[in-house]
């Protein structure tokens, strides 16, 4: 009752009274994708309204771009330079945002990628396709846009964004309360942090967690029981966590011996998880796995409908590439750079932005080079390089450890071409020997390498492990 409220009467009336069309913008993403649908020719005018868009009002962008008229569109594409975080950094703000629009209701945003922050400004469109991508996840995920009760456990980075920094308690009619009592009732960041927690609360039904600290194992397990007990006394339904963090809370539940009737869908807050991850989670808590794929800078790129590993791209949402040392498009299941145009962001065009991650494309659009669907092979900078000119993926890596029952995570550096410094942290007995001969073969060493057990391993700055640490490479 509450869903078809939210529906069909709450949410239009709301954007008739608004300028807000996410709940619009939702419906006709959720009918293409339910229905097969990729408009190519829809996406493809978007692609040149941000293009014409970048090369007419910034002042970046113009000497990037060819002027060649008669180019095709897929062409120009290809012949603009491919940029990186530094590119946007460097020239922000004057070079890279805009300068024809009301900046009344530009909002600055901060992505959070293990190698440093990017700041990304984004106008009210933007925001619309964010939130619309948002419900459109959970309807692919769970069946319906809102209205599970739902726990998010993210890296200590998203703690901010998430809401724990606002002035405030943090329910809903509390923090209303609060706001008249203090006469803050009307401010814009109380109107801001009141349309947060509506969405949280009452649409999404999401309780924002804290990060699980990493510590060892014993003094890990109180947060981690705390978590489990949350989860199965308030009938938890969607548990979306870093991939870490669900694989504890797996852990410790198989420790303890129980049982989740309620949970339904296991969400990936953001990082990899490889098949033998993903394949325990589900077999602990008896839900189904689904993966999004997403950028701080972006936004939602796409979700696996059918394979977990495989992404079926949102085509409202960007223009994704996937190319090789050369910047030309890679052949079917051939790994390559992921590199994204977004299609709605106007205030600062994000154009060819390589995101650091490697990918196979598994489905190509009809008639181009783009793809349809990928699989994520995990990050650009956790690919080890290997003389033979093999490059391993971290998502191999992390199958290949995870396999041992007792492991719950590892560290693997490479300090040359052909040595490595290896750290594991266990919770139970597992065969080292085994572990070392199986690492000599997949990085072709001449002997196995010392395993170092550890009581924990430390996030990244971001809140995020990173598992593999490859070899600087050459510019």
């Amino acid at each position: 009752m509450v869903n078809f409220l939210l529906s069909f009467i709450v949410i239009p009336i709301f954007e008739m009274c608004s300028k807000t069309k996410f709940w619009t913008l939702y419906r006709h993403m959720c009918c293409s994708i339910e229905h097969f649908n990729s408009n190519n020719k829809n996406a493809e005018l978007k692609l040149v309204k941000i293009i014409q868009n970048a090369n007419e009002n910034t002042l970046y962008w113009p000497s990037q771009i060819s002027q060649d008229p008669h180019q095709s569109i897929e062409n120009l594409l290809s012949s603009i330079p491919i940029s990186h975080k530094v590119t946007y950094a460097q020239g922000f703000p004057d070079q890279v945002t805009v300068n024809n629009i009301e900046k009344d209701d530009w909002q600055y945003l901060s992505s959070a990628g293990t190698t440093g922050r990017m700041t990304v400004v984004v106008d009210f469109e933007k925001r619309d396709y964010l939130r619309a991508a948002e419900h459109l996840n959970l309807k692919l995920a769970t069946g319906t846009a809102f209205g599970l009760k739902s726990v998010d456990i993210p890296p200590s980075a998203c703690n901010v964004v998430c809401g724990f920094a606002d002035q405030g308690p943090e329910s809903l009619w509390s923090y209303l309360f609060w706001a008249i009592k203090n006469n803050r009732m009307f401010l814009p960041e109380t109107l801001s942090d009141l349309r947060g927690r509506f969405e949280r609360q009452l649409m999404l039904k999401r309780e924002v967690l804290l990060p699980v600290d990493s510590a060892p194992w014993e003094q890990m397990c109180a947060q981690l029981d705390n978590y489990l007990n949350h989860i199965l006394e308030n009938k938890i339904r969607i548990i979306r966590a870093l991939p870490h963090f669900l694989l504890w809370l797996a852990k410790r539940a198989e420790q303890r011996k129980m049982h989740f009737p309620h949970v339904q869908t296991i969400l990936p807050y953001g990082g990899l998880a490889g098949d033998v991850l993903v394949r325990f989670v589900c077999e602990i808590f008896q839900a189904k796995y689904v993966n999004v794929y997403g950028t701080g800078e972006v936004g939602s790129i796409g979700c696996a409908l059918d394979d977990t590993q495989v992404i079926s791209i949102y085509d409202e949402m960007v223009c994704l590439e996937v190319i090789d040392e050369d910047d030309n498009p890679v052949m079917l299941n051939t790994p390559g750079r992921v590199v994204v145009t977004d299609l709605n962001n106007f205030a600062m065009p994000i154009i060819r932005y390589d995101i650091g991650d490697v990918a196979e494309v598994i489905e190509l659009k009809e008639g181009t080079h783009l793809p349809k669907k990928i699989r994520v092979l995990g990050r650009r900078q956790e690919c080890l390089d290997l003389p033979s000119g093999k490059c391993v993926s971290p998502v191999e890596l992390q199958d290949l450890f995870f396999q041992f029952e007792g492991i719950v995570n590892f560290k693997i550096e490479q300090l040359t071409a052909s040595m490595f410094k290896v750290s594991v942290v266990s919770i139970d007995a597992f065969d080292q020997e085994v572990l070392a001969r199986q690492l000599q073969n997949l990085l072709e060493l001449l002997n196995p390498p010392v395993i170092k057990l550890s009581e924990f391993i430390l996030p990244e700055q971001s809140g995020k492990f990173m598992s593999v640490k490859a070899k600087a490479r050459k510019a």
